[in-house]
């Protein structure tokens, strides 16, 4: 436990889906959690470690090389809970880690300040939001991705399933009819669930989309009977203060420390 009972069910959520949404689960016992699944190599969420509980550095550093590079992985990810020492930032870093901050934030749906005025959101399958995902990579998350990685990233999705109830969401151009915005809600157990992936075009921005989108996420969640609704936000980008305008509280960190390949850029973040 960490202090904060809200984070502590964030966390605890989010290792039980990383383990129901893995091909292959290694736990050596001393609060270091690997996850690993070949089909998605350029998927750093499905490969990947977390670290729940305080953990000497060397040895954190040399078990990520070993469980990873004995995948045949090219990339390092570290996901370290709560605040780590020091130490281990600094053997991170020298070990040739990149180190960011990623906000717990989460929202009791009775207290969120949400609003989706007239627009219309639906639920839809996964083949009918994966195109849609697709060119949210390719033109605005990261345009330097090789194909194959955009494949990948999109194909990860059907993981999702694994780990709890999901509802796809999208919003319609009022033209075409194409989606053009959209965000999952995943419902897990112990009344908590995810909302991951909201994303509007750069073009249909300003329209009040990712409003609707999250406004119909809570209130699909408050059905499902979900008592506590969390999310990772990176902590200097601006959807961070975008949510806690509308109620989201801040309840924790999770330190993410990644390091690529020396020849090719990350293939996800």
């Amino acid at each position: 436990a960490h202090g904060d009972a809200r984070y502590d069910r964030a966390c605890s959520f989010f290792v039980a889906t990383a383990r129901l949404r893995a091909e292959r689960v290694v736990e050596p016992g001393d609060g270091l959690v690997g996850v690993l699944d070949p089909t998605y190599p350029l998927s750093y969420e499905h490969n990947r470690v977390i670290v729940t509980e305080p953990v000497r550095a060397e040895r954190l550093v040399a078990w990520v090389d070993q469980l990873m590079g004995g995948a045949g992985l090219m990339h390092r990810e570290v996901h370290v809970y709560a605040d780590p020492p020091e130490a281990t930032v600094g053997a991170l870093r020298a070990a040739g880690y990149d180190h960011r901050v990623l906000v717990v934030m989460t929202g009791e749906p009775g207290r969120l300040r949400t609003r989706s005025g007239a627009v219309r959101v639906e639920s839809v399958r996964e083949v009918e939001v994966a195109p849609l995902v697709a060119r949210l990579w390719r033109e605005e998350y990261d345009p330097a991705l090789s194909d194959e990685a955009v494949r990948q990233l999109v194909a990860r999705r059907e993981r999702l399933d694994r780990s709890g109830l999901v509802h796809r969401l999208v919003v319609r151009d009022p033209d075409d009819g194409h989606p053009v915005a959209s965000a999952d809600l995943v419902v897990g157990s112990a009344g908590v669930a995810e909302l991951d992936g909201v994303g509007v075009l750069p073009t249909h921005r300003g329209r009040g989309y990712g409003d609707a989108l999250v406004a119909e996420a809570v209130r699909r969640a408050v059905a499902s009977g979900v008592e506590q609704v969390v999310l990772q936000a990176l902590g200097d980008d601006w959807p961070r203060g975008w949510y806690a305008r509308r109620g989201w509280a801040e309840v924790g960190r999770v330190h993410e420390f990644s390091r690529q390949p020396s020849d090719r850029r990350p293939a996800e973040v």
